[in-house]
């Protein structure tokens, strides 16, 4: 039995606690959150006011408060199409629709509910806002129906990176089974050795730091639910990366409900 002295466990705890603390924040990089402020019709905000997200693609469902300011927040949701509801003694129930949560999305729902009945319902469906306003995170989206329906040569999600602005591929290095044969993707001119990779929330780098192994396979774009590929500004959870953070999630079953939820998206896409 090997047997550590007093400095040793202290520094081998640090080391647990810190692989923890990765291991966590890489798991928010396959949810969204969404926020809000909750107001009356004169713009007062109302602390107190109870409101309940509900997932329509899985029936997930989580209840949150506003607080003194009015704001409301719940993170690491599951992503999918989302209902918000909110209600209030003396105030009627506000429940808002069609807000499509997508990999790490931080999406602003504003309540405004008005004097009334909790029993009466005032119905809203639309989209949340598009411009994010919460991050200065530059990143891009690439959805299902653009994953399954673009030809590909070789069927490769990496491919699609090449969709989002500053995303090329860098040509200039060879490939070998020394280093691996994964494209190299630069990114905005950094280094294609720089780049994270992370399959729901699990770095899948290879040892060259590309999106294959080294035979060149990655994850073929079947099991994909979406991707996003973070080029600028994000956040430090991420973490170990200089160039660009592409952010995969993968299919789960599919709910009888997701169709609309892919409509949903492919008409978002096209406004943008």
């Amino acid at each position: 039995m090997i047997s550590l002295s007093p400095r040793a466990k202290v520094r081998t705890l640090s080391v647990l606690l810190v692989l923890s603390a990765a291991s966590i924040a890489f798991s928010q990089a396959v949810t969204g959150t969404i926020s809000g402020t909750a107001r009356d019709s004169t713009g007062a905000v109302l602390p107190g006011a109870q409101v309940v997200l509900l997932n329509q693609d899985t029936g997930f469902s989580r209840t949150v408060q506003s607080d003194v300011a009015g704001r409301y927040l719940a993170t690491s949701l599951p992503l999918g199409d989302y209902q918000v509801t909110a209600s209030l003694q003396g105030f009627q129930t506000q429940v808002r629709s069609g807000i499509v949560l997508t990999v790490g999305r931080e999406a602003v729902v504003d309540l405004l509910l008005s004097v009334g009945a909790v029993t009466q319902t005032v119905e809203v469906f639309g989209e949340a806002s598009l411009i994010d306003t919460t991050s200065a995170t530059v990143s891009g989206l690439v959805v299902g129906e653009q994953i399954r329906d673009l030809p590909l040569n070789g069927r490769s999600y990496g491919d699609l990176a090449l969709l989002n602005p500053g995303v090329i591929y860098n040509n200039n290095t060879g490939s070998a089974s020394s280093d691996g044969f994964g494209k190299r993707l630069s990114v905005n001119g950094s280094r294609n050795t720089a780049n994270l990779f992370l399959i729901d929330g699990t770095v899948t780098n290879n040892f060259a730091s590309t999106a294959g192994s080294v035979a060149a396979l990655s994850l073929g774009v079947e099991g994909i639910r979406e991707f996003r590929v973070l080029t600028h500004n994000y956040g430090a959870e991420y973490g170990r990366a200089g160039g660009a953070v592409v952010s995969v999630v993968t299919r789960s079953e599919r709910h009888p409900q997701q169709k609309s939820t892919d409509q949903n998206r492919s008409r978002q896409m096209k406004r943008i």
